[in-house]
């Protein structure tokens, strides 16, 4: 497809303004902006999960009542790596060496799954205002973790897991400073308040994990922005980086867990908090086509070192539950998402949250996570007024999942 024919940021920010969001857009919205609490339970219950099944049922009911759509349907091509992932996740129930845990983990990817379709399409045409929704969402996240008192490590997560939040919030730093870099007026200075809120709530959860994810965001934002010559808004990253230095110069120390001045230590070490015990543990019982089954990690451990873990690594996780079968597949859903992405409404803002799921996926368990899937989905998004078809350069238009039912019903 000849890109030129692709509508421009700016002509996409212009019919954003003139058109009103549908409702199925809002709810996707409202989605985003759950997101960031993902980890976190409010009254015992997952505020993501609330929102995400009030939205899938929706975006299902509103999809059966209209006839009549005005954008393209996701193609099949873009997720078929994801559906067969599932289903193969789906078959490991049956040599599972904890049935009940696949179960949970099958119905989880599912969920993701769905959800993940509809968001690619919803969030289509709201290119402008996911980030700010997103940054929201992640701003009222923060003040929770700060208002929650530290625990004994001196790390505040709101009755969170830690890394979670932190990888959530750190999210919400990306999305604040793309707001900052590129957007303007209220939803520039939303970005530049929202950033510093949010860089003391990562701090404050103590994840090591999220601070190696930041630098490393940070570096590839600096070097995207040289690369295009946008020396304004690299000269405001360099100066943003300082002040934040001057911040954190002045903090009180009982907001900075003590566990983030080890970090050199714990690379020097090769503990990582006592992951490569975790990872050696799935290293040394080999490679086979199956694994142990969808989500059998915690039972694995359990059988091997008497703790009930997860792998703290998505792709060891991945191996360790699913074979080599299993981490192809993921592999392949990792490489359409990044070939998609380069088509997504949400390219640049994929570019910068790309380190951190790096980091993410490296040092936690998040292949069956909302914040991954979500990043999938933005991957998947396609351009307003792009054919189906285009995404991976062919000339013709691609099936979606829906036209083809209708068809197959007529």
């Amino acid at each position: 497809m000849n890109t030129n024919m692709m509508p421009s940021r700016d002509a996409r920010t212009a019919e954003e303004h003139r058109r009103k969001l549908t409702l199925a857009e809002r709810l996707a919205l409202l989605y985003a902006a759950s997101v960031p609490f993902n980890g976190l339970a409010i009254g015992g219950r997952s505020l993501p999960f609330l929102v995400g099944a009030v939205y899938l049922t929706l975006a299902i009911l509103t999809r059966l009542a209209s006839q009549n759509r005005e954008r393209d349907e996701l193609p099949i091509r873009r997720m078929l790596a994801a559906v067969v992932f599932t289903l193969y996740c789906t078959t490991s129930y049956y040599w599972s060496i904890a049935p009940d845990l696949t179960i949970g983990r099958v119905t989880t990817l599912f969920l993701l799954l769905l959800t993940s379709w509809f968001l690619a399409q919803d969030l289509s045409f709201v290119s402008r205002q996911l980030p700010v929704a997103f940054v929201i969402g992640a701003v009222l996240a923060a003040f929770m973790v700060l208002g929650a008192p530290a625990s004994i490590t001196d790390r505040r997560t709101a009755n969170g897991n830690a890394n979670d939040v932190a990888l959530t919030l750190l999210l919400g730093v990306v999305c604040a400073l793309w707001l900052s870099l590129k957007e303007r007026g209220r939803s520039r200075l939303l970005g530049a308040l929202a950033l510093a809120i949010l860089i003391v709530g990562v701090v404050a959860t103590g994840s090591r994990t999220a601070v190696v994810g930041g630098a490393a965001m940070t570096l590839a934002v600096v070097g995207w922005l040289a690369w295009k010559q946008q020396w304004r808004p690299f000269v405001l990253v360099l100066g943003l980086f300082a002040l934040g230095a001057a911040v954190f110069s002045i903090l009180p120390a009982d907001v900075i867990p003590s566990r983030l001045t080890t970090i050199q230590s714990s690379l020097e070490l090769d503990s990582l908090g006592g992951r490569t015990y975790l990872w050696r543990a799935i290293l040394e019982r080999g490679l086979d086509m199956n694994g142990v089954g969808a989500g059998a990690t915690p039972a694995y451990f359990q059988q091997t070192i008497g703790s009930a873990s997860v792998s703290h690594n998505a792709f060891l996780g991945i191996l360790l539950e699913t074979g080599i079968v299993g981490i192809l597949l993921f592999l392949a859903i990792l490489l359409h998402a990044i070939i998609a992405a380069r088509r997504s409404p949400y390219t640049e803002l994929l570019f910068f949250m790309l380190p951190v799921m790096i980091a993410g996926s490296m040092a936690l368990s998040i292949e069956a996570s909302r914040p991954l899937w979500f990043v999938i989905a933005l991957a998947w998004a396609v351009q307003p007024h792009e054919p189906a078809g285009a995404a991976f350069g062919s000339t013709h238009r691609e099936v979606g999942f829906g036209r083809a039912v209708q068809g197959a019903r007529r």
